[in-house]
């Protein structure tokens, strides 16, 4: 009796051992052999004839090949009603405490027909407890049967998910609305498509022993992969493959560019492009990394260097040197000198963080002299000043020693890098006076979900072009994260607090570093706005997130713009104006190219289109920016001579011309004119793409701000 005829035999069809995708029917023998009175079969590579003894494995074939048809029972109407109208009456209570959530917390501002803006992670934290739910879904044979012919027993949506679950979210819960309100209608659903459902089980074939070691065989799952089966190449060897059943399942992926297989765990998704392996993703975010290594590497700004001292500190301290150098000399100082220099420091009512300090160096540059440790203030001193000049709406800032490093980007949306840092050696070395055991408090604080060990980060978009966009300035060790992971009460709460004091300013730190680079290589850098953070996350810590994409930037004086063409950088859809913490204002795009040795675009022949009647003063004095009170082709553009690299374009832009008020005799007087100019009598300096039109329909349109002498024009068309 074989597999279908036992369903049969039970109130089942299907036992849940066994799902139509487990299950296969050997092909009929071709002949019996009339020696041993055994099947014979055909082998499904070579062809030949094989006795049943003689085969090695029996293979399923995939399920476009043709199979067994078998049909489905004739359900009972009445009793999938019964279970789903006892699904839907179990679980209508909680689905109206969810609306009554929804409306409370008023999540439905957070989306409309185009963006969730939060609203469905909200939902989704949102959860309740539903233990009976499984047990009205098992004590249906005809759901647990249809289930499982469509789900294979796992995976599945609407009420076939509800098998095993006994926990459900708000998200879930509103993805059930219409069986939860309309019982019937998934009643309905059910016994019209399943109920003497049509279906194929696939025929089992022979492979013989000598075929056997010849068939590929997947890498993932072992199954033999005959020739007329797709297969595909692994990304890490030249040999190997996997099936498409392994694809299908999602133990597999085709990376988007390369096209070939890897385990989904080490493929990374990128948004609005798909699926890439580890090995391309590398290779695309290769570059980036790269570039902002060598970036950090040859920057030089006064902060991220200097221990945490506050201003009033190191001035007293400045202060107070001074005198003693004056007094005593700048002699090297070792052991009763520094003993002597401590004494006075107390005499002389300093604070008590700069006699801290002091100690601190009478540990570490024993044998130097006073100018060193002066030195050092006053490079202090000089950063803070320098963030005052840089900023100065920004409250204070008070510097630290980094450790910086580029990681690669956490989530794979888009393409780019990450900027971590670090307090560094020598500013635990610094605490260590004060707080002997600081580095184990550091340690758990530091134990994070992302980039564990960093103080802060930035992830940045970056696709190796003109713009940047950090989609998250986020800091994750923090005082917070260090009390879930510690005991009430803890020794320790004080060290972190201090932590957590002393590097406030980390995210001041971050925009600064990030912007000092972009205005290094003229990129246009932008940070996303509270507001969008919302979008994405809708679930944020409000008193740090709002300090950090919304008072830190604005304090710092970046403006909120159209990001333009970099708003598809940004993560997960939040678009919108940005702050843009660096550009290139001031800078045309002949100078830029000229700072990265990037070879000029500029051709050696560009055309003027204008009316005739202009053609006379023109010969005589040049071609001439618009003149206060002229007219202008268009009234809204800005002033200069335009310029285009085909005269057909050129011609059009004076053919079309919208300005009222251009003289009926120039149109009256005749044709439209173009003159062909030779840019090597013009000063490129002054030449820059046009700007009305947007990248890159810019690229072969210009604007001379100059006038273009009669010499540079050398015909007329």
């Amino acid at each position: 009796m074989n597999w279908y005829k036992q369903a049969q035999q039970s109130l089942l069809f299907y036992p849940y051992s066994g799902m139509p995708s487990s299950q296969s029917v050997k092909v009929d023998p071709i002949s019996i052999d009339q020696e041993t009175g055994e099947n014979v079969y055909q082998c499904e590579k070579c062809k030949n004839p094989v006795l049943e003894s003689n085969i090695t494995v029996w293979y399923a074939r995939g399920a476009e090949e043709p199979g067994v048809s078998y049909n489905m029972p004739t359900y009972n109407y009445d009793r999938i009603l019964n279970t789903v109208t006892q699904v839907s009456q179990y679980l209508m209570p909680f689905y109206q405490q969810l609306q009554q959530y929804i409306k409370d917390q008023d999540l439905e501002s957070k989306r409309n027909d185009t963006y969730d803006y939060g609203y469905r992670t909200s939902i989704n934290s949102w959860e309740v407890q539903v233990p009976q739910l499984p047990d009205i879904l098992k004590n249906s044979q005809e759901i647990m049967d249809i289930c499982y012919f469509k789900n294979r027993g796992y995976s599945n949506s609407g009420l076939c998910s509800l098998l095993n679950v006994t926990e459900i979210s708000g998200g879930t819960l509103e993805d059930l609305s219409d069986l939860i309100l309309n019982p019937e209608k998934t009643a309905q659903e059910f016994f019209n498509n399943y109920s003497k459902k049509e279906f194929e089980v696939s025929y089992k074939v022979p492979v013989c022993d000598d075929c056997y070691g010849d068939i590929d065989k997947c890498a993932f799952c072992d199954k033999l992969i005959f020739p007329k089966d797709r297969q595909y190449p692994v990304v890490y060897n030249d040999t190997d493959v996997v099936c498409e059943d392994c694809l299908e399942n999602g133990s597999a992926g085709i990376c988007i560019e390369c096209g070939k297989a890897d385990s989904m765990d080490d493929m990374h998704y990128r948004e609005d492009v798909g699926e890439i392996c580890d090995e391309c993703y590398q290779n695309l975010d290769g570059a980036a990394i790269g570039w902002a290594k060598a970036m950090i590497s040859n920057l030089n700004i006064p902060i991220g260097k200097n221990l945490p001292l506050s201003e009033k500190v190191l001035k007293n301290l400045s202060t107070f040197l001074n005198r003693y150098i004056a007094k005593y000399g700048d002699d090297k100082i070792r052991g009763k000198g520094w003993g002597r220099l401590l004494h006075l420091s107390e005499k002389s009512g300093l604070p008590e963080g700069a006699i801290e300090y002091l100690i601190n160096k009478s540990h570490d540059v024993d044998g130097g002299s006073i100018s060193d440790v002066l030195g050092e203030i006053e490079n202090n001193i000089s950063a803070q000043e320098y963030m005052k000049e840089q900023y100065p709406n920004l409250k204070s800032y008070q510097d630290l020693p980094f450790d910086i490093e580029v990681l690669p980007n956490f989530s794979h949306e888009k393409s780019g890098f990450t900027i971590g840092i670090t307090p560094s050696d020598r500013f635990f070395g610094y605490a260590e006076r004060k707080y002997p055991n600081i580095r184990k408090t550091w340690d758990r604080m530091a134990d994070t979900p992302h980039h564990p060990g960093v103080l802060a980060y930035a992830r940045c978009s970056f696709e190796m072009g003109n713009d940047l966009v950090i989609n998250n300035l986020q800091r994750d060790s923090d005082y917070d994260n260090y009390v879930s992971k510690s005991y009430s009460g803890s020794s320790s709460l004080e060290e972190a607090q201090w932590i957590d004091r002393i590097t406030k300013d980390w995210d001041s730190f971050l925009l600064h570093l990030i912007k000092s680079i972009c205005i290094s290589e003229n990129i246009n850098a932008y940070l996303t706005t509270f507001d969008q953070q919302k979008q994405k996350w809708g679930n944020l810590p409000i008193h740090k997130s709002k300090k950090t994409y919304k008072e830190v930037p604005e304090r710092m004086g970046f403006p909120l713009t159209d990001p333009g063409r970099a708003e598809n950088m940004v993560e997960r859809g939040g678009y919108g104006d940005m702050y843009q913490i660096a550009n290139d204002i001031g800078m045309n795009w002949y100078k830029k190219a000229q700072q990265v040795n990037m070879e000029l675009p500029i051709p050696s022949t560009l055309f003027h289109a204008t009316y005739r009647a202009n053609l006379e003063s023109i010969q005589q004095v040049g071609i001439t920016s618009c003149p206060e009170g002229g007219v202008k082709m268009y009234q809204d553009c800005q002033n200069g001579v335009y310029l285009h690299t085909d005269p057909d374009v050129a011609y059009s832009y004076v053919e079309t011309a919208d300005n009222d008020s251009i003289p009926n005799e120039w149109i009256e007087g005749g044709d439209i004119v173009v003159l062909s100019i030779n840019v090597s009598y013009l000063d490129v300096e002054l030449l820059e793409t046009d700007p009305n039109l947007p990248p890159p329909m810019n690229e072969d349109s210009f604007l001379y701000n100059g006038t273009i002498p009669t010499g540079a024009i050398t015909g007329v068309l």
